[in-house]
C-alpha cells in the first residue's frame, strides 16, 4: 500500500492554471510511461495505491509555479532516487560524466558544441543528459546521431538519388535514449542556432550505458573554418559543387546555408528590412 500527498502554497496569487502532480507508471525499458493516476490540485490531496508485490517504478510528475510540499507513506520499503541513481543501482548501467567547453557563440550563427564517439562491441542502450547548462536554450539545440556504416558507405542510392539514411536528428530534452548496435561506430553532435550571444562556457555530459562492452571518448574540435562565396543554379538546379582534400581518414560536420543578396567577405547579405530603412533614410 502506498500513500502519496500533495501541498501546493496558494497564497494570495491568482493562478492561470492549478498546481498539479500525479504518479506515473514508467517502464525503464520502453523508456515510457505506461500508466498514470489521477491529478491531484486540492489544497491538500492525497491518494492511495494497492500495488502487487513486484517492484514498482514512479515518475513524479508536477505543474506549480510557486513551492509545494510532498508526502509517501508505504507499509513496504521505497526510496525516492534519480534516473541516473535507479539505472546505476538496479539496473546495472555504468556512469560517467565528461566536462565540455564551447567558445563564443555568436546570435544566428551555426554552433557545434561536442562529438562524442562511440564504438560498441555488443548492442548496448545509452542515455546521455546534458548538465550545468542553462535549460532555456534546449529548444534552440538538437542532437544528430550519425551511424557509419561497417563497408563506410554514408548514401545509399535509390532511382539516382542518393539517401543519406545514417543520420537522425532528435531534439534535446532531459535525457535522450538511443539503441546502439554492436560493430558499428555512432558520433553523437550537439549542434544549433542561438537567438542571442552566448558568452564562452561549458557544460557536463553525462553518459549512462547497459553494457560495458561499448566505448565512447569526445572528440576533439578544431577551430572552424567558414568559407563565402557567391553561386548561380545550373540549368538542373545544381547549386554548387566543390571538391574537398583530407589527409586520412576524418570526421567533418559541414553546415550549409543559403541567403539572398550580394554576399561579401564580410559574412552574409544583410536582411531585407534594414536594406529598405537604408534606402528610405538616404531620401
Amino acid at each position: 500500500m502506498l500513500l502519496f500527498g500533495f501541498a501546493p502554497e496558494y497564497g494570495a496569487k491568482k493562478w492561470l492554471i492549478r498546481p498539479y502532480t500525479m504518479l506515473q507508471k514508467f517502464n525503464f525499458d520502453e523508456f515510457n510511461t505506461i500508466d498514470s493516476t489521477a491529478a491531484l490540485d486540492d489544497n491538500i490531496s492525497c491518494l492511495s495505491l494497492k500495488l502487487s508485490n513486484q517492484n514498482h517504478v514512479f515518475k513524479v510528475l508536477t505543474l506549480s509555479r510557486g513551492g509545494y510540499c510532498y508526502w509517501l507513506a508505504s507499509n513496504s520499503k521505497f526510496r525516492l532516487s534519480s534516473v541516473a541513481g535507479y539505472l546505476t543501482d538496479f539496473e546495472g548501467y555504468t556512469s560517467k560524466t565528461i566536462p565540455c567547453d564551447y567558445a563564443a557563440v555568436e546570435a544566428e550563427k551555426y554552433q557545434l558544441y561536442f562529438r562524442l564517439k562511440f564504438d560498441c562491441q555488443e548492442a548496448t542502450t545509452a542515455l546521455v543528459r546534458l548538465k550545468n547548462i542553462d535549460p532555456y536554450i534546449f529548444k534552440s539545440l538538437r542532437y544528430k546521431l550519425v551511424t557509419v556504416p561497417v563497408d563506410g558507405s554514408m548514401a545509399q542510392e535509390h532511382e539516382g538519388v542518393h539517401l543519406n539514411k545514417n543520420e537522425s536528428t532528435m531534439i534535446v530534452s532531459s535525457y535522450l535514449r538511443v539503441e546502439l548496435k554492436a560493430g558499428v561506430r555512432y558520433y553523437l553532435l550537439l549542434e544549433g542556432i542561438l537567438p542571442f550571444n552566448l558568452p564562452e562556457g561549458s557544460m557536463e555530459i553525462e553518459v549512462l550505458l547497459k553494457s560495458a562492452g561499448a566505448n565512447f571518448e569526445l572528440v576533439e574540435q578544431v577551430e572552424p573554418l567558414r568559407y563565402v562565396e557567391k553561386y548561380n543554379p545550373n540549368k538542373y538546379g545544381v547549386i554548387c559543387r566543390e571538391k574537398l582534400f583530407t589527409n586520412g581518414d576524418n570526421v567533418a560536420t559541414i553546415y550549409f546555408q543559403l541567403v539572398s543578396g550580394e554576399v561579401g567577405s564580410g559574412g552574409s547579405a544583410p536582411p531585407a528590412a534594414d536594406k529598405k530603412a537604408g534606402k528610405k533614410g538616404g531620401k
